[in-house]
C-alpha cells in the first residue's frame, strides 16, 4: 500500500506539473503566450520651450547671435566700432547651466535656465578688446534649450552701490 500512495503522490505531481505549464486546456495545440498589456500611464507635461533669442537694447547693434539650440555650440561675431561695449544675452531653459565662453577676450560666464519657464541674462564688457572680432562657445546640456545674441552699444552706467 505504501507503494500505491507514493505513486499516486506522484501522479498528482505530475498532474499539477501539468496543469502549470501554458495550453489551452482543451487537449488541443498550446495557444501561445499572451503579451503583457502596457499600461497607459498619463503623459507627463513638459513646459512647452518657448525660448527665443534675446532682443537688442536700444541703440545696439547686432554682432552674432546663435539659437534656439540645445547642447554645445558656437558662433562668430563681428568686429565694432571702438568704445562701444560688447553685450551678451542668453536666453535659456530647461534643467542645467549653460556656459558662454568668449575666447578672443578671455572671458566667460555662466547662466542657470530656469526650469519651467526661460531665464534671460545679460553681461557686458567696455573694454578695448570688445571691439575686435571673435567666437562664442557655449557648452550645455542636451536637457536645456538655448540662445545667445552678442552686440555692441554705449556701455551703460555703472550701477553706484557696487562701484569703487
Amino acid at each position: 500500500m505504501s507503494v500505491r500512495r507514493g505513486t499516486a503522490a506522484w501522479i498528482l505531481a505530475l498532474v499539477a506539473a501539468a496543469g502549470c505549464t501554458s495550453g489551452n486546456g482543451t487537449g488541443g495545440s498550446a495557444a501561445p503566450p499572451a503579451r503583457p498589456t502596457a499600461t497607459e500611464r498619463p503623459a507627463t507635461e513638459r513646459p512647452p520651450v518657448v525660448v527665443t533669442v534675446p532682443e537688442l537694447w536700444d541703440g545696439e547693434v547686432l554682432a552674432g547671435r546663435r539659437g534656439p539650440a540645445r547642447g554645445d555650440g558656437g558662433f562668430s561675431y563681428r568686429a565694432g566700432a571702438a568704445g562701444k561695449a560688447l553685450a551678451v544675452a542668453v536666453n535659456c531653459q530647461g534643467s542645467g547651466t549653460v556656459d558662454v565662453a568668449l575666447p578672443a577676450m578671455v572671458a566667460g560666464f555662466r547662466f542657470e535656465c530656469g526650469a519651467d519657464e526661460p531665464t534671460l541674462s545679460r553681461n557686458e564688457l567696455a573694454v578695448e578688446a570688445a571691439r575686435k572680432p571673435g567666437t562664442v562657445k557655449v557648452t550645455a546640456p542636451s536637457t536645456a534649450t538655448w540662445a545667445v545674441t552678442v552686440s555692441r552699444g554705449d556701455p551703460t552706467e555703472e550701477d553706484p552701490l557696487t562701484a569703487d
